[in-house]
């Protein structure tokens, strides 16, 4: 999951960077990097979760970085729910390798009452291929249902063009 742009400018419209996903913790340290204050990672891996885990430690202790072991379809809701109750806008970076990953993550975030959040989404290039149950229509669609005003453009991952970025009107 790398990112492969400049995301610092996410980060100036929101200190919260939230991803699905945590695998070696790529997405952590650009994250930090770019100048979020507070990361949320899930991760369903017991092997990549206790990776991360040691890695960070430090991160988790001081409050910078919390870890989730689980499912995203059933952690993600619960994360976008205290971002409301908070009324905070988050930085989602979201994997689409299957649709079971990605449709709730879309989901829960379009639930959100705030409509503000950034979203981006890796891995378009095995969208309907090693990702078979994944659609860029459909995902395209469940951007414009959270928000109609986004500005969605396509972003350098592992190729050109690998990751959506949705953001809010500028």
């Amino acid at each position: 999951m790398p990112i492969r742009f400049d995301i610092r400018k996410l980060a100036e419209s929101s200190d919260i960077f939230v991803e699905t996903g945590t695998l070696r913790g790529e997405g952590i340290a650009c994250a930090l990097a770019a100048g979020f204050n507070q990361v949320i990672s899930i991760e369903l891996s017991d092997e990549h979760f206790k990776f991360v885990d040691f890695m960070f430690g430090a991160l988790v202790e001081h409050g910078v970085l919390t870890l989730l072991r689980g499912d995203c379809a059933e952690l993600l809701p619960r994360v976008v729910s205290q971002l409301d109750a908070k009324g905070q806008i988050a930085t989602f970076w979201l994997d689409a390798n299957h649709e079971t990953v990605l449709y709730p993550s879309l989901d829960a975030i379009a639930n959100s009452r705030c409509k503000e959040h950034v979203i981006l989404i890796d891995d378009v290039r095995i969208m309907g291929k090693a990702a078979p149950s994944v659609d860029l229509d459909v995902v395209m669609r469940r951007l414009r249902a959270i928000n109609a005003d986004y500005t969605i453009s396509r972003e350098m991952g592992v190729q050109p063009d690998d990751i959506i970025l949705a953001r809010p009107a500028q």
